[in-house]
């Protein structure tokens, strides 16, 4: 606590230069720093100046610089989302935030949606992605939220958007309108229910701008 109240001190001792102060800093034989009317015997005076304080006349240096943030627009000029060192807009939705993958031409498809069934049928289920910011699935101008219960599940089939020259397998099929493909699966995840968040609110072309 001495040590702290001491550094609290330091402006004002350095911020009126030519004004007389009655009180001194001084270093003690263990390093502490005090303020006290004069510095005992075996403590030594310091100087405020070697702490990194500058006196309100004196010259504070070189001014700092940053890192810009990058803010991204629609079509229309509406906010989207800020940009991250990756290059994904952080997008909101309600309370929580999103990573999405765009480019000038829009939100760019990517991941997959996973079924308990056969045939891409029954509840749409996202993989649980273990991270504060998740990447959610998107298919055209939708992404799809995972929610809980987050639990194991049983996976026969998957749904992604593809090339269809990627979708040749015998129970495989193709939907052209869509550009999704449902595959046969076989495996177990921990996911948990889709909830589709509309994007097609924020139309292309999109463009970045420095936030200043």
């Amino acid at each position: 606590m001495k040590r702290l109240a001491a550094i609290a001190l330091l402006a004002g001792l350095a911020a009126t230069p030519t004004e007389r102060v009655d009180a001194a800093l001084c270093k003690t034989r263990k390093g502490a720093l005090v303020v006290r009317d004069g510095c005992k015997r075996k403590e030594t005076p310091a100087d405020p100046s070697t702490f990194g304080v500058v006196s309100s006349d004196g010259d504070p240096g070189p001014r700092g610089t940053s890192t810009p943030r990058l803010r991204a627009f629609d079509a229309i000029g509406a906010f989207i989302g800020h940009v991250s060192a990756a290059g994904f807009i952080v997008l909101q939705t309600g309370d929580r935030a999103i990573y999405l993958q765009a480019g000038t031409d829009g939100f760019h498809a990517g991941g997959s949606l996973f079924f308990e069934a056969p045939g891409c049928a029954g509840t749409a289920l996202v993989a649980n992605p273990g991270h504060l910011v998740p990447r959610p699935p998107v298919h055209g101008t939708t992404a799809y939220l995972v929610t809980n219960p987050v639990e194991p599940h049983a996976i026969q089939s998957s749904l992604a958007t593809t090339d269809p020259l990627n979708c040749m397998g015998p129970m495989d099929t193709y939907d052209v309108a869509t550009q999704l493909c449902c595959g046969s699966a076989a495996f177990s995840i921990d996911a948990g229910p889709a909830v589709p968040i509309d994007l097609s609110g924020h139309a292309p072309p999109f463009r970045v701008e420095i936030d200043r």
